[in-house]
C-alpha cells in the first residue's frame, strides 16, 4: 500500500501560507501559488508502519524527479527552498526500515503543484473616448495568473488627495474598459489595481480621462498675458507641454473637435486648427476652398470687471481619408495674445484615429453535442475569426434568432476575441435557431456573420413501445 501525505493536514497548512488556485482541476492536480521561495510543508508519517524516513521529491514542469530533502517520522514536515520562480511538482516517498520504498522513484506522481511567482503584474492603462462622446479608459494586465477578483478601479477628482474606489462590486477582466459620461470641463484621474494568484500587488500609473469635448488645457497652448501692442504676434508659449496626447477613435472622416476656450474682455479674434500628418509634419487644417476653419459660433467677450468665462466651441474638419491625425488648436484674443503655433517636433495635444472600415468577421458553422445526458440539453460550439487593426476590448457579441428576419437575442456579449465559445443551451430556447457573431472596433464600426444553416439542438431520439396487441375487426 502506497504511503501518502495526509492531504487534509497538508492543505490546511498550505492555505495559511500559499494562495490556492481557483482553476477547476482534479484533486491530484491542485495548484498553489506563492510569492515566497522558502516555506514549510507540514507532514506526518503513519506511526503504525515501520517507516524510517519520508523523502520529498520535486520536479520543474515536465522535468525529471529530483530528491530535495527528507524528514524523520517524528518531525513535523519539510523545509522547501529554491533560488528561482517556477512551477514545482511535489511527491513524497516513504522509506521503510528494511530499505524498501513506496512508491518507487519510477512510480512517483505529483501530489500537488506549487507555482512560485515573485513578479507583480504589469498594468497598462490608456484613455480614450467613444464616438458618442463618453470618456473612458482601457487596460491590459500582463501576468500568467491574474486573480480576476482583485481587478479594481480607483478615481481621483482634481483637488482630491486620496484615491477612492469606483464601480465597487463590478467584475472586471484582465483586458477590459470602462466609460463614463462627463461634462465637457470635467477630467478625472483613473488608475487600475490588481493582484496575481501569488498575492503580488500592482498599481498602474494614473491616467486622466478626456471626453470628446475636452477642455481648453487639452487643445489650447499656454498663453502669456500682455497688452494690445504686440500686434498679434504669437508668444513663446509651448503647445505640447500638456503631457501625452489623448487618443480618440471615430468612424467618419469628418472629425468634430469640441473644445473650451477662456474668453477675456477683448473677446476672441481667431481660432486656428493645426494638423499633424503621418510624416510628423504640421500644417493648418483648411476648408476645401483653402480658407481657415471657423468655430461653430462666436464667443462673446466678458464685460469689463467680470472674470474670464469658459466657452464651449466646436471645429469640424474633413480629413478625407482614414488614418491617424494629431491636432492642436491655437486661439488669439482681440488684444493680440495667443499661444504659439506648433513647431517641428512638438507633440499633438490630441490624436484622432479615423477608421471607417468595419472588422472582418467569419463564423464557422456551429457544432452541436450532448450536454452530458440527453435530458440535460445540448452544447453549441461557436467558432469564428474576427480581425481589425483597431479592435475594441472584449469586442464580440453572440446572438441567436429563430428566423433570419426575426428578433435576435443575446447569447453572450462583451467577450474576448478568443475565436471560440461554448453555449449550454437552456431548455427555454427553441430547438432550432440561427447564430450570429458580431464584432466592434474602437471607432464603433460593427460587422458580423450568420450561420448558413439553422442550428438544431433537439438530440432526443424518438422511442417506440408497443402497448398491446388486439385482433382487428372487419
Amino acid at each position: 500500500m502506497r504511503v501518502r501525505l495526509p492531504i487534509v493536514l497538508l492543505l490546511a497548512a498550505l492555505i495559511t501560507q500559499l494562495s490556492v488556485g481557483q482553476q477547476s482541476r482534479p484533486a491530484d492536480e491542485r495548484v498553489f501559488y506563492t510569492n515566497k521561495r522558502q516555506f514549510f510543508l507540514p507532514s506526518s508519517a503513519d506511526p503504525k508502519r515501520p517507516i524510517s524516513e519520508l523523502r520529498l521529491y520535486v520536479r520543474e514542469d515536465a522535468g525529471t524527479w529530483q530528491y530535495l530533502t527528507s524528514m524523520q517520522p517524528n518531525q513535523k514536515g519539510f523545509n522547501f527552498t529554491t533560488s528561482k520562480d517556477g512551477q514545482y511538482q511535489m511527491a513524497v516517498q516513504a522509506v521503510f526500515q528494511d530499505g524498501s520504498t513506496e512508491p518507487s522513484r519510477e512510480q512517483l506522481r505529483a501530489e500537488y503543484k506549487v507555482v512560485i511567482d515573485s513578479i507583480p503584474p504589469r498594468i497598462n492603462v490608456r484613455p480614450f473616448s467613444t464616438p458618442e462622446g463618453s470618456a473612458g479608459v482601457e487596460w491590459d494586465i500582463i501576468d500568467d495568473a491574474v486573480d480576476q477578483s482583485t481587478v479594481r478601479l480607483e478615481y481621483r477628482w482634481p483637488g482630491m488627495v486620496d484615491w477612492a474606489p469606483i464601480d465597487k462590486g463590478v467584475a472586471f477582466k484582465s483586458r477590459d474598459s470602462r466609460t463614463w459620461v462627463l461634462k465637457p470641463d470635467q477630467r478625472i484621474e483613473i488608475r487600475v489595481k490588481a493582484s496575481d494568484m501569488a498575492k503580488n500587488d500592482a498599481t498602474s500609473q494614473a491616467v486622466t480621462t478626456s471626453s470628446t469635448a475636452g477642455d481648453s488645457r487639452q487643445f489650447v497652448g499656454e498663453s502669456n498675458t500682455g497688452t494690445g501692442n504686440n500686434n498679434g504676434n504669437n508668444t513663446n508659449a509651448a503647445v505640447g507641454e500638456r503631457g501625452p496626447a489623448t487618443q480618440h477613435f471615430v468612424n467618419s472622416t469628418i472629425v468634430k473637435l469640441n473644445y473650451n476656450v477662456t474668453v477675456g474682455p477683448s473677446g476672441l479674434k481667431k481660432v486656428t486648427l493645426w494638423k499633424l500628418d503621418d510624416k510628423n509634419t504640421w500644417s493648418k487644417a483648411l476648408e476645401k476652398d483653402g480658407t481657415e476653419l471657423k468655430p461653430d459660433r462666436d464667443a462673446p467677450a466678458v464685460l469689463p470687471g467680470e472674470r474670464p468665462r469658459t466657452e464651449p466651441l466646436t471645429l469640424t474638419h474633413d480629413v478625407v481619408k482614414d488614418g491617424t491625425y494629431g491636432f492642436a488648436i491655437v486661439v488669439e484674443s482681440r488684444a493680440g495674445v495667443s499661444g504659439r503655433d506648433p513647431r517641428p517636433g512638438d507633440p499633438p495635444l490630441t490624436t484622432v484615429v479615423v477608421d471607417t472600415t468595419p472588422p472582418l468577421v467569419k463564423m464557422n458553422e456551429p457544432k452541436v453535442r450532448p450536454n452530458g445526458a440527453v435530458a440535460q440539453g445540448a452544447l453549441v460550439d461557436i467558432t469564428w475569426t474576427a480581425t481589425d487593426k483597431n479592435m475594441a476590448v472584449a469586442p464580440i457579441t453572440l446572438e441567436c434568432a429563430e428566423k433570419l428576419d426575426g428578433t435576435w437575442r443575446v447569447i453572450a456579449e462583451k467577450i474576448d476575441n478568443t475565436g471560440k465559445h461554448t453555449w449550454a443551451v437552456p431548455p427555454t430556447e427553441p430547438y432550432s435557431f440561427y447564430v450570429r457573431v458580431k464584432a466592434v472596433d474602437r471607432a464603433g464600426n460593427v460587422a458580423g456573420d450568420i450561420s448558413k444553416q439553422n442550428v438544431i439542438v433537439d438530440l432526443t431520439v424518438p422511442q417506440v413501445e408497443i402497448r398491446d396487441v388486439a385482433p382487428g375487426g372487419r
